[in-house]
Parts: structure tokens; C-alpha cells; sequence
């Protein structure tokens, strides 16, 4: 199944395996030994590091249709006035350099001006 892109910074998602590692730790706080390794997949955008475990019960596919439904919000780019050549975003108002289909502070979608 196809994944949409990233809600937040526009790149491209992705599945992912990853192994974790249990680490057993003494009485004083320091590191013994690994106790255990898990392994498990996930789907989401290695640019803004957000991930959403899929369980073992919980196929591929069935990750990718819970990350391509997530709610997307949009906005506008906004200037303060006529001659200012700085975008804002609409929803948190955050400065940017240019204008893009997604605002980098906040990850709210873009939408055109005719929309």
C-alpha cells in the first residue's frame, strides 16, 4: 500500500524495521548488560523522526491505512503587508523564508489562495 507523505514536513513516509534493546541496569544506575532485543515494524517520516509501531498483530497495511487517514490540517501563507516579503503561516503564525506546501513550524498543510 502507498503511503502518504509526512503530515508535518511533506516528505516521503515510509515502512522501517527496528530492533530496540532492553538494557539491564545495576543498583547504582549503570549499564550490565542487554537483556532483552525487540524487533518490530514501523511506518512514518525518517525527516521528522515520528514513527507508528505496527504490533504483531497488527500488519503493514493496516499501519498504512491508520497513517494515510490521520487528520490533515491546512492553511495559507499571510503577509503583514502589501510590500512585506516575509510568509507567515496562517494557523501559528511562525516567519518562514519561503513559501512551501507545508509549514516547517507547525506542519499544516498549504493551501492555494483560489481555495
Amino acid at each position: 500500500m502507498e503511503l502518504k507523505n509526512c503530515p508535518f514536513c511533506g516528505g516521503k513516509a515510509e515502512f522501517h524495521s527496528q530492533i530496540d534493546t532492553v538494557p539491564e541496569i545495576d543498583e547504582n544506575g549503570a549499564y550490565v548488560d542487554c537483556i532483552d532485543m525487540i524487533y518490530h515494524e514501523e511506518t512514518g517520516c525518517p525527516n521528522c523522526n515520528i514513527w507508528f509501531y505496527n504490533s504483531d498483530d497488527d500488519p503493514e497495511e493496516a499501519t498504512a491505512v491508520r497513517w494515510n487517514r490521520r487528520a490533515v490540517r491546512s492553511g495559507k501563507w499571510v503577509y503583514n503587508a502589501p510590500d512585506d516579503n516575509i510568509p507567515y503561516c496562517s494557523e501559528c503564525l511562525m516567519p518562514q523564508d519561503t513559501e512551501c506546501n507545508y509549514c516547517p513550524s507547525c506542519g499544516v498543510q498549504m493551501r492555494c489562495e483560489d481555495d
